[in-house]
């Protein structure tokens, strides 16, 4: 058993870990260890890899050093040091990319966002939308470009500025085929053409109610199934986190 700070962590199969502690138990992908809890681990300091034989002993995974990285958060150079000097894997600083996701300490920057604005607008040069009809665009904004960003809006929320830029990326290929498109050539305001469709919309997903219905669903699950490995985690939610529908927009029931 490791102790980190009060909750120990204990060496039992993901499926089997319950209890008050259970939490702490899974969080075995991103290993916390604060510099104040350092004096309270059950190992010694210098036996970094000790810590992820019991993770794999808990997981039954096996770590490969080669590809393990350490990010040290207001490290003192000292205590960095103890700690890093038998870890064989490779030292890193923030922000980086973990799983795809901009990680970095405070808000994102636009730079981050803009790796996503690009994979989004990538998309078009190999399509010739310019060939297609209305009916074909319309499926590809639908199905594709409104979806390259679900994965990122899953965790983290989009700035303003990112998700006018999307938008621009998806109404000129649906009006225009390509990734410029003047005034004229939209024939209908863009917030109406992200209605659904049985109020007057094309059904478009509108990307700021779209990513808070992905941040409120974990609140849902929570809710729903407690037994969810990440459930004990505090998941921040607030009032501006609500869903926003649009006056006049919810059909009688």
């Amino acid at each position: 058993m490791v102790e980190v700070g009060p909750w120990p962590l204990l060496a039992l199969p993901l499926a089997s870990a319950t209890g008050p502690n259970r939490p702490y138990t899974l969080n075995w992908d991103l290993l916390d260890i604060q510099p104040h809890n350092l004096d309270q681990l059950d190992v010694p300091l210098t036996e970094d890899e000790n810590i992820l034989q019991t993770f794999g002993e808990a997981t039954g995974l096996f770590t490969n050093m080669l590809k393990s990285e350490l990010f040290p958060i207001h490290v003192d150079e000292t205590v960095l040091g103890t700690v890093t000097a038998a870890f064989t894997g490779k030292t890193s600083q923030f922000p980086c990319r973990y799983l795809g996701l901009p990680l970095r300490i405070g808000r994102a920057r636009r730079a981050d966002e803009q790796i996503l604005i690009d994979k989004v607008g990538a998309k078009l040069p190999g399509w010739k939308g310019r060939l297609l009809n209305k009916a074909g665009r319309l499926t590809l904004v639908s199905s594709i470009l409104s979806s390259i960003p679900t994965y990122h809006l899953t965790v983290f929320p989009l700035s303003k500025w990112a998700i006018k830029r999307i938008d621009r990326i998806r109404r000129n290929f649906l009006w225009r085929g390509e990734d410029v498109a003047r005034g004229g050539h939209c024939k209908v305001n863009w917030k109406r053409v992200c209605h659904p469709k049985n109020l007057g919309g094309l059904g478009i997903p509108d990307l700021a109610n779209f990513a808070r219905a992905l941040r409120l669903r974990w609140l849902w699950l929570k809710w729903t199934d407690n037994n969810r490995p990440w459930s004990g985690f505090p998941i921040a939610a607030t009032m501006s986190g609500r869903l926003q529908v649009p006056r006049g927009l919810v059909p009688s029931v």
